[in-house]
């Protein structure tokens, strides 16, 4: 109902059908798209509904030090610490060795296939579509997954994952703070 609600458009018998079917017997993963902007979603065991948007971010952004910066309905900061903390923190805050980086060019945009990364504390490489999986992320927020580069090679899966090779070290003299603020 509220789906169909909407009093502008008018809904066929067979459309609703279907989309009753769609509710009762999807597998998961199965999208399908309303005629008035949503798109609903199958994720395991339960829907999701979106209104359909239409990316009009650029394809990348340049970071700088305490830069406050808005990536797809995200806010991103970079800033340099003295404390840092190993607390959970659901992977929005993020702590890495700076000395690593600062002399690289910090970009941040969407993750694209083939991406490769190396999850923190893993020896080997993986694709970042496999990572995303195995966190059981679903394609609504697939769809938008940023990534943040150093020279083109990625250190952070935004909100989730940090690579091996930035890691704070017993011997690291420079911290920066990472951090990603969803925008309601």
């Amino acid at each position: 109902q509220f789906l169909t609600s909407d009093a502008e458009i008018l809904w066929a018998k067979q459309e609703m059908d279907r989309i009753r079917i769609f509710l009762k017997g999807s597998k998961t993963g199965k999208k399908m798209q309303l005629k008035n902007d949503w798109v609903l979603l199958k994720n395991r065991r339960e829907i999701i509904g979106i209104r359909a948007i239409q990316k009009k971010e650029a394809e990348s952004m340049e970071l700088h030090l305490d830069q406050l910066v808005h990536f797809c309905d995200q806010m991103y900061k970079i800033s340099l610490t003295k404390q840092f903390s190993f607390a959970k923190n659901r992977g929005t805050i993020e702590f890495v060795n700076w000395s690593i980086l600062k002399n690289m060019k910090i970009e941040l945009r969407f993750w694209k296939n083939g991406d490769l990364f190396q999850p923190l504390g893993m020896s080997g490489h993986q694709k970042v579509s496999d990572f995303l999986i195995n966190q059981k992320v679903d394609c609504f927020k697939k769809e938008n997954q940023t990534v943040m580069t150093a020279d083109g090679k990625i250190f952070w899966v935004c909100g989730y994952r940090i690579s091996d090779w930035v890691k704070i070290r017993e011997y690291t003299t420079e911290k920066v703070k990472l951090s990603c603020t969803k925008i309601n």
